[in-house]
């Protein structure tokens, strides 16, 4: 029976090579092995308490780790909350597939994959919209430039998670030939054992058919090009400790501009050039220049800088993506000293589309989904006395920075500068193209039909240090090209700001902290793709009947004494 030290020894094996799978270093091959350690232990363990808490502990330590990101922009409780949350799923994923084996004697190929992709629907939906990053899938995606991926291409199939069941297959395939009799003596006569056979042959046909339909989405994609599109990166870092003086909005403000010029004056010219996310130094939408925020002059001053992208616009013969803050009223508060002031008390992250006339688009686009303890507090928004406790311990800022989301998708039409071509763009902000669910929404309308030609999206990653959240959130994105077929260009500031394909390719990317531009031809993909169209249905119906054969098997006495045992 083994204990503590060998659980704990099987689930750090599996945490470590997990970490190693994923930018930084990026092996995408040890993700097929990741699991077998833990897998092993899940097969054989017959102390699932133990199994579970040595789990947690491995995967706390992974998580500490993977996201050691976060911890510079956030309270300590923030960051050890968010990685002790995070290692009880994975811990939780190891245990259910305990149960699968243990309860119905069920074999790895198929419970480990199906308790792993339950699991991961879940940590990347549930409590506050869900943590995504790491999904195993995620592994298998390019982020270097020029890298190409058969396997996920079935990502426009099932979704990430489609890549993530057939890496834990593998894993689960390896963990029977680890734990199962290979063949059995029949009359003096040794043969395959029928449980092993039939483990083989579904792995066969699942490798099989995800190589041949790889191969076969990746020969559709040619070097057709169209439109020409521009990203800046700007090189702003950020901290909470050190706030930014008018002096350096000033130089930023400039900096961006300038970038603006080169890249819209390359050759050939774009039709479209992007901005990072929340890049303006005052929001330029109508109702903060009506009310004249920041002044009618100077550096905040929101009509002087919309008249200052009006103006860039109209000179270059450029539409421009803008990522701005948004202050849509504003309210009187007591100040320090016993005066009153106007505060704003509705805002929002926002995008909007300056066309090459200088004219704002009437269309807005407001983040939809925001970042707990980032741009708003959950659960606790009616209790200011829960709110102010919940700030104290998970948040880094000291005011209420709530922010309103958006309701809805936006897609902007841009104009080309000659002829009649529309580019029917979505621009998700941040950490939405870390959402499988917001993307798809903005690109499937709700008849299920493609509204989207590109995806634009605007980030600021100035907040942290290091390079390895930059590569983590580019191999993210790479997937939600290939489950929606739609291009992305991405504008980072700090980086790393890239075109990607429809096909999940790094066409071209700035290297991470350095200002620059890049203006790269893309492919609007006329393909749909049946993730579009169902969504994570198949999850979502993989996962109830995983948890229903979990809670049966629960009620079950005793474990099943199969050969995997011994």
């Amino acid at each position: 029976m083994a204990g503590w030290g060998l659980h704990l020894t099987a689930a750090g094996l599996t945490a470590l090579m997990l970490g190693l799978a994923f930018p930084e270093p990026g092996w995408w091959w040890i993700a097929y092995v990741a699991l077998v350690p833990a897998g092993v232990m899940a097969a054989r363990s017959r102390r699932p308490w133990v199994l579970l808490a040595t789990s947690w502990l491995a995967f706390l330590a992974f998580w500490l780790v993977r996201i050691g990101w976060v911890a510079p922009v956030a309270t300590t409780g923030g960051y050890l909350a968010l990685s002790g949350l995070m290692a009880l799923w994975l811990a939780g994923g190891v245990w259910l597939a305990w149960v699968l084996m243990s309860k119905w004697g069920l074999v790895s190929v198929l419970a480990l994959p199906a308790a792993w992709v339950t699991m991961e629907l879940g940590r990347s939906s549930l409590i506050a919209g869900g943590f995504g990053w790491f999904v195993l899938g995620h592994s298998q995606a390019p982020w270097r430039v020029g890298e190409m991926s058969r396997v996920v291409q079935i990502a426009d199939l099932f979704g990430e998670l489609g890549v993530s069941f057939f890496v834990a297959m593998t894993n689960g395939l390896i963990v029977d030939l680890l734990t199962r009799p290979l063949v059995r003596v029949d009359s003096g006569k040794a043969r395959a054992r029928k449980t092993i056979t039939a483990a083989v042959v579904l792995w066969l046909a699942a490798g099989m058919g995800t190589w041949v339909y790889g191969a076969y989405r990746l020969g559709e994609v040619t070097d057709e090009r169209g439109p020409v599109i521009a990203v800046v990166q700007t090189d702003v870092m950020l901290s909470h400790a050190a706030p930014r003086d008018d002096a350096d909005e000033a130089a930023d403000w400039a900096e961006l501009l300038r970038l603006t010029v080169e890249a819209a004056r390359s050759d050939p010219p774009p039709m479209l050039v992007v901005w990072p996310e929340t890049m303006t130094p005052a929001p330029v939408n109508a109702e903060a220049r009506a009310m004249a925020v920041g002044g009618p002059g100077g550096i905040y001053g929101s009509r002087l800088v919309h008249e200052q992208i009006a103006q860039f616009a109209r000179e270059l013969g450029v539409s421009i993506l803008v990522g701005s803050g948004s202050i849509d009223e504003l309210a009187e508060v007591a100040m320090p000293g016993g005066e009153t002031g106007l505060l704003p008390s509705k805002r929002a992250n926002s995008v909007h589309l300056y066309s090459v006339d200088g004219a704002q688009s009437p269309q807005r686009y407001d983040k939809m989904h925001l970042v707990p303890f980032g741009e708003y507090v959950p659960w606790v928004g009616g209790w200011p006395w829960a709110k102010d406790r919940f700030m104290a311990w998970f948040s880094p800022w000291g005011v209420d920075y709530t922010l309103t989301p958006g309701g809805d998708p936006v897609v902007f039409e841009v104009q080309a500068p000659i002829g009649t071509y529309v580019l029917r763009t979505a621009t998700p902000v941040c950490y939405e193209d870390a959402s499988p669910g917001v993307v798809r929404r903005m690109v499937y309308g709700p008849d299920g039909r493609k509204r989207a030609d590109l995806l634009a999206n605007m980030t600021n990653a100035g907040w942290y240090p290091g390079t390895g959240q930059r590569w983590q959130q580019l191999q993210i994105a790479t997937l939600r090209c290939v489950e929606n077929r739609v291009p992305m260009v991405r504008s980072v500031n700090t980086g790393v700001s890239a075109v990607i394909d429809s096909g999940g390719v790094v066409r071209a990317a700035l290297a991470p902290g350095a200002a620059g531009w890049l203006s790269e031809p893309v492919r609007p993909d006329g393909r749909s793709s049946l993730y579009g169209a169902l969504g994570r249905w198949p999850a979502v119906v993989l996962a109830g009947l995983t948890l229903a054969a979990a809670f049966g098997g629960l009620l079950r006495r005793g474990t099943i004494k199969s050969s995997a045992r011994h």
